[in-house]
């Protein structure tokens, strides 16, 4: 009675040992943030964790959305956290990436947020002081978008420094329809000044600094 108690432990063991982890499954759908319309050709690539959530062409498992903005992705079951990332054609901004449960399925509905407005940011030194001018753009959509990792200065590591009568000029698409807050101050890197500008949808609208 003994051996068969042994051998049915065993055969229990053995089916355990031999059964494999559920591969992760993802599937959802990818709509246009403002429109709620489907987004058809976006690229999602699932990538490693370890290496920080950037995604290599070509070297992780890579599907495009259909027509109806929906699209599935599977991986073999592994421990490694895995990172679901995500490119929009066109003009949409970045669609972070995040980390999702292995050797399980999961659902999700993603945003990209279209970049229909373009704000014009002129700086021109009009007193010859030489001075140092530091500027800092900030977006509320923008922020929803990139989950409140956005943030602009410009340029993206020095101030502006003009000769007098000198001129710099900037463009960047933005989300329309919202207000662009501009934070900027002299030869002095706590912005002191705040102002605000309307983007209208699909059109330009320019933000002047003279000092």
């Amino acid at each position: 009675m003994r051996k068969i108690e042994h051998i049915s432990w065993f055969l229990i063991l053995l089916v355990i040992g031999g059964c494999k982890p559920d591969p992760t499954l993802i599937e959802g759908k990818v709509v246009d943030f403002k429109t709620r319309a489907p987004l058809d050709s976006v690229r999602f690539q699932i990538c490693s964790a370890d290496t920080g959530g950037d995604c290599l062409p070509g070297t992780d498992s890579e599907v495009f959305s259909d027509a109806n903005g929906h699209f599935q992705l599977s991986w073999p079951a592994d421990a490694v956290p895995l990172v679901l990332g995500a490119t929009a054609k066109g003009d949409y901004a970045p669609i972070p990436s995040f980390e999702f449960e292995p050797n399980n399925a999961n659902s999700v509905v993603l945003e990209a947020m279209p970049l229909d407005g373009t704000l014009t940011l002129v700086i021109r030194d009009t007193s010859g002081t030489g001075s140092r001018v530091f500027t800092y753009l900030d977006n509320p959509l923008l922020r929803i978008a990139l989950k409140n990792t956005y943030s602009l200065t410009v340029p993206e590591t020095n101030p502006v420094q003009l000769g007098q009568g000198e001129k710099y000029v900037a463009y960047f698409n933005m989300p329309s329809e919202t207000m662009v807050y501009v934070h900027w101050g002299i030869n002095d890197p706590a912005f002191e000044f705040q102002d605000s500008i309307f983007l209208p949808l699909g059109d330009t609208n320019a933000f002047t600094i003279e000092y």
